[in-house]
């Protein structure tokens, strides 16, 4: 069991979005799952349309990057800044990660020394432009095949989880029957 104490629950974080991940989770002993991508894409999440979409057209996990490049752009024009090593995000790759990425130092003097294309990544920002806008997500993303309600979600995770967890049980059965 994943848990040694049991009134302490434990929740199962990343890369979660459909039934059999949490029932993988489950047989773990966790108590719970999180569906953080998965529900940013529901049509109760507050957040632009294309931004939901663009994580439904999103090619899979390779889709996603762990980066500084979006952190480092708003810590240059933003009175609050996010902190070393807490200024990165997950989220989906587009101009700005294709360009920055990898190229931190780089941004960090052109932001310095020639910020006039800021209005742009701003305008983009502000009105959900998935190219130049931050996308967050989580290597779940792959598996999101609509948007829908958070209920439709939840309850389809629990019913797959179920009838995974169900159909391990009867395999199991199936085996020690044999065994005898």
């Amino acid at each position: 069991q994943l848990v040694g104490n049991e009134n302490i629950p434990v929740l199962a974080a990343g890369g979660i979005a459909d039934g059999s991940v949490m029932a993988s989770m489950m047989s773990l002993g966790c108590g719970g799952v999180v569906l953080g991508t998965r529900l940013w894409a529901s049509k109760e999440a507050l957040g632009f349309e294309a931004y939901k979409q663009a994580l439904v057209d999103a090619p899979g996990c390779d889709g996603v990057v762990r980066t500084r490049s979006f952190d480092t752009i708003w810590n240059s024009y933003r009175d609050v800044k996010w902190p070393y090593p807490y200024d990165s995000s997950g989220v989906l790759r587009n101009e700005i990660t294709e360009k920055w990425d990898t190229e931190q130092s780089q941004l960090e003097a052109e932001l310095e020394n020639d910020p006039s294309w800021l209005d742009e990544f701003k305008a983009a920002n502000e009105k959900g432009d998935p190219s130049l806008g931050a996308v967050f997500c989580g290597e779940g993303v792959g598996q999101i095949g609509s948007i829908e309600s958070a209920y439709d979600i939840v309850t389809k995770v629990n019913d797959d989880a179920r009838e995974q967890i169900d159909d391990a049980v009867l395999l199991i059965a199936d085996h020690s029957e044999d065994d005898y």
